[in-house]
């Protein structure tokens, strides 16, 4: 067929012009994946953030027993870090990756667990006999082993040889010494206030500075009965927990002795002039010395009443009875603290009255409200005579006991050259007055709405893998 014919057949323009287009798409698909091919060889850095785990650690606690659960400290945060990488692409495709530096963006907190590293047997022994020890030790005012075994506070606040002097002055000597129950322990604030299942510490107030101070060590009770024995203040028996305490990982004892004994030695005397009967009825009373016992928070005074009442008689020359006693007693300090009256007995006698004409030797018990340094003393004691029992005649009816004399005496401001009173209501059971009862009220509420927040591990758990462990 020749062009004349082609360009007479109907099909050849049509055909000429889709040849001509087939061309041109395919040249231009060439230049596309040529210019493609050359764009995709590069590279580039790029930046990835990935999660760094905690670890677990156990620190060993030697305030915890090893049978106690672990507590956890803290917990476990999880850490982040940076990457950055040099990224090979070739024809579009990923050919090669390298790391070329990392960078930490948050360090990870480990998940901390204390672990209880005393042996609760083998501390259970060690108290009791460290108890009886040292019970032995001061029976015999043997203070150089003594001293070694008291706590830190009590070997800053008294010398060795102000406590042996101080024990000589009363002869203070044990007569029996008993423990009445089991060893308990209570453990530090930085446990308690994280785990509420172990039994915390009551706080201890200091009597010198009216606060409170939180123990962080671990505390051993131990409910004990002593009785001791001593010239000034007779037989006294004593029911009450004794503490113990750690320092650089050994026991101490918290001393229950006399720590102070104090000279006042002031007489003051009364009697009715005779105005009563003619003939006159009185008494003297001397205070001879202030006894301290910090551990109990007591304060003993020693006194002689003399009943200097001269014999008189009725109408029907029967012997009136004048008998002298101390009925009430109030001690003040400056700067102002109060005392409470626990107990006022004549310990050498039966009788808490002393007859006309007798002598007796007698003692007062008092508890201070905790407060600052002592200056100065105040006594003031009331004198009372009276006849102390019923008595008959054949021509009068009976007569019923009668006070003959009631006077308060004051034997003035009796001036200290002590320091520091120091008393601690720590281990003992005194009885409270209301100041003390409220401020120890106020304490416990205090204490319940700080642990009403205080978060527990309860719902933690113990580490599975083998953790870290911190000595």
């Amino acid at each position: 067929m020749n062009i004349a014919e082609l360009r007479q057949n109907k099909l050849f323009l049509p055909g000429i012009i889709a040849g001509a287009v087939v061309l041109v798409l395919l040249l231009l698909i060439v230049v596309i994946s040529a210019s493609a091919g050359s764009g995709q060889n590069y590279t580039k850095e790029i930046k990835e953030t990935s999660v760094i785990a905690y670890q677990d650690e156990i620190v060993d606690d030697y305030n915890m027993f090893s049978d106690d659960q672990q507590v956890l400290m803290q917990a476990g945060v999880p850490g982040t870090e940076e990457k950055t990488f040099r990224v090979t692409v070739k024809n579009g495709q990923e050919v090669s990756r390298d790391l070329i530096n990392t960078q930490q963006t948050q360090a990870p907190q480990n998940r901390v667990f204390h672990k209880g590293a005393l042996d609760r047997s083998r501390t259970t022994i060690t108290i009791n006999q460290l108890a009886t020890s040292f019970s032995a030790s001061l029976n015999r005012l043997d203070f150089a082993s003594i001293y070694p075994l008291l706590t830190s506070d009590q070997r800053q606040l008294y010398t060795q040889d102000q406590l042996q002097t101080s024990a000589k002055a009363i002869n203070f000597s044990i007569e029996t010494f008993t423990t009445t129950g089991s060893v308990d322990y209570q453990y530090p604030k930085y446990l308690t206030d994280i785990d509420t299942r172990l039994k915390a510490i009551q706080d201890v107030t200091q009597v010198d500075s009216q606060t409170t101070a939180a123990t962080e060590t671990l505390v051993a009770v131990l409910p004990v009965s002593v009785t001791f024995n001593s010239d000034l203040i007779g037989r006294q028996e004593e029911k009450f927990n004794l503490w113990f305490d750690e320092e650089n990982k050994a026991w101490k004892v918290k001393y229950f002795g006399p720590t102070e004994v104090l000279s006042i030695e002031r007489a003051r005397s009364r009697d009715d002039g005779g105005k009563t009967f003619g003939q006159p009825v009185g008494a003297t009373i001397t205070v001879h010395k202030m006894i301290l016992f910090p551990y109990w928070n007591y304060v003993f005074f020693n006194y002689d009443l003399n009943n200097t009442s001269v014999s008189n008689t009725d109408a029907q020359g029967m012997t009136i009875p004048t008998d002298a006693s101390l009925s009430d007693i109030k001690v003040s300090d400056q700067p102002g603290t109060g005392y409470k009256l626990i107990h006022n007995d004549l310990f050498a006698q039966a009788e808490n009255t002393i007859a006309a004409g007798k002598d007796g030797v007698g003692r007062i018990i008092m508890t201070p409200i905790p407060g600052p340094a002592i200056n100065s003393i105040t006594i003031s004691v009331k004198l009372k005579i009276s006849n102390s029992a019923y008595y008959k005649t054949q021509t009068e009816k009976d007569l019923s006991a009668k006070d003959y004399l009631s006077d308060w005496i004051d034997f003035g401001n009796i001036t200290l050259t002590r320091q520091n009173r120091q008393a601690t209501l720590q281990g003992a059971s005194p009885i409270l007055n209301q100041q003390q009862q409220q401020a120890i009220d106020q304490a416990a509420t205090d204490a319940t709405n700080n642990t009403s927040t205080t978060p527990s591990n309860s719902d933690a758990t113990t580490p599975a893998s083998s953790p870290a462990t911190t000595p």
